[in-house]
């Protein structure tokens, strides 16, 4: 073999070396590549399964909040009710002293007319 020969042949040699450890380099990452695809993708099953249990939550929780908005409605609607019972309780209760207080005006008048007529009532 010539000089040129060798040295065009050594040259193919390093390259070929080169290849064949960036071919093995190439193997090595894409099985790397390979285990994190693997990784990932339980990854993003174990996410896709907690997104479903987080939803069907956040509805579980919309209906409570739908029931319990339901229930203080009906209990606003029972206090206005009893409210409204009591403020006419307290209307015929004022009529009601309104009437005992002219009574016992009325009352008192006629024993002041009766203690004034007949004196302090020593007779």
């Amino acid at each position: 073999m010539t000089p040129e020969e060798n040295e065009r042949y050594e040259r193919f040699e390093r390259q070929m070396e080169f290849l064949a450890n960036h071919q093995a380099q190439l193997a090595a990452d894409l099985e790397s590549l390979k285990d994190e695809n693997r990784v990932h993708s339980r990854q993003i099953a174990e996410h896709s399964r907690q997104i479903a249990e987080h939803s069907r939550q956040i509805s579980q929780l919309g209906d409570f909040i739908l029931r319990i908005g339901r229930i203080v409605e009906e209990q606003a609607r029972l206090a206005d009710e009893r409210m409204a019972r009591t403020d006419e309780q307290m209307a015929r209760s004022n009529e009601q002293m309104a009437r005992t207080d002219e009574r016992l005006n009325a009352l008192i008048n006629i024993v002041e007319r009766h203690i004034s007529k007949h004196g302090n009532g020593k007779e």
